[in-house]
Order: C-alpha cells, then sequence, then structure tokens
C-alpha cells in the first residue's frame, strides 16, 4: 500500500475512533493543512492531526516528533494511529489536558462554557467593548436636541426644485 493511500486508511480509523469515543467528527477534505480532523464534544472542539506512527526496533514508541508551529499555535492534538489499527489520542503534546471545561471572561469575569483552548471572552460584545477599552476608545454619546432650537416641521422646511 502507498504512502498516500495508508495516510487516507489511518485517517479513516481515528474518524471510527473518535466516534467510538463519542465526538462528532468532521474530516478536512483539502490534502494538505495543519488539520486533519476536527471533533467535537461536550461543546468543546478540537484539531486533530493523525500520525501513523510504528515501534522502533527495541519495540518502543517514540513520540518526540515535530509538530508545526501553526499546528502548535493552533493547539492542534495528535491522534497516533499504530499499524495494527488501534489509536492513541496524545493528550500530553497540548495544553488541553489540563483545561477546565469552563473559564472566566476577562472583561465582565462571567463563568462560562469554554469551546476552544484560546478563548478569552464570554461573548463578541465583551470582546469588543475589551478591545476599545484597550485602546482608549470612548464612544460618543449620541447628540442631546437643542431646548432652545425651533422645532422643524414640514411647513418650515422649503423645498423648490428646478
Amino acid at each position: 500500500m502507498n504512502k498516500k493511500h495508508r495516510g487516507a486508511r489511518n485517517e479513516m480509523l481515528a474518524c471510527a475512533y473518535l466516534l467510538g469515543e463519542g465526538f462528532e467528527v468532521y474530516r478536512n477534505v483539502s490534502a494538505h493543512g495543519a488539520i486533519d480532523l476536527v471533533a467535537i464534544k461536550d461543546n468543546q472542539t478540537y484539531y486533530f492531526d493523525a500520525k501513523s506512527i510504528a515501534p522502533n526496533e527495541s519495540g518502543n514508541i517514540n513520540r518526540q516528533f515535530c509538530l508545526t508551529e501553526e499546528q502548535l499555535r493552533r493547539n492542534v492534538i495528535p491522534l497516533f494511529i499504530f499499524p495494527d489499527g488501534s489509536c492513541e489520542i496524545y493528550w500530553a503534546a497540548t495544553k488541553l489536558e489540563n483545561n477546565p471545561k469552563t473559564f472566566r471572561c476577562e472583561r465582565c469575569g462571567k463563568q462560562t462554557p469554554r469551546t476552544t483552548a484560546w478563548q478569552k471572552y464570554c461573548s463578541q460584545n465583551c470582546k469588543v467593548r475589551a478591545h476599545h477599552f484597550r485602546h482608549g476608545y470612548v464612544p460618543k454619546r449620541p447628540r442631546q436636541p437643542d431646548a432652545n432650537a425651533p422645532e422643524l416641521t414640514a411647513d418650515a422646511v422649503n423645498l423648490t426644485y428646478r
């Protein structure tokens, strides 16, 4: 079996394994990309890279491999597929293992369910307000009508067309 077909087979084995573990699984349709599988479980999103792995001559499995910088930045989790078809999620390669399922919003302090590993704010509103605060933006108040100004009515406005 050539390398391309073995990789596709192993991705399918990884999907079957994640489905069996209770994840909702989505595959990357592109042949290239930092993320092979996106899986959701308990309202938490996980990004996996399917890795074919085989024991060395002494029977040990070397888990010291390199994730790309992009994969590390995106908190991609390696999912190992062994020659016998068994799979193993290597949680230790990522910070997700220690993340709680909830977090405290950095702006309002509300305890909120975590949907991504890098989430800081409970809502888009909190995210925008925090951005405005960091950059010194102060929203303008709506102008109050002048009490002494005459009220405009349809009769007061003289429109002429030429």
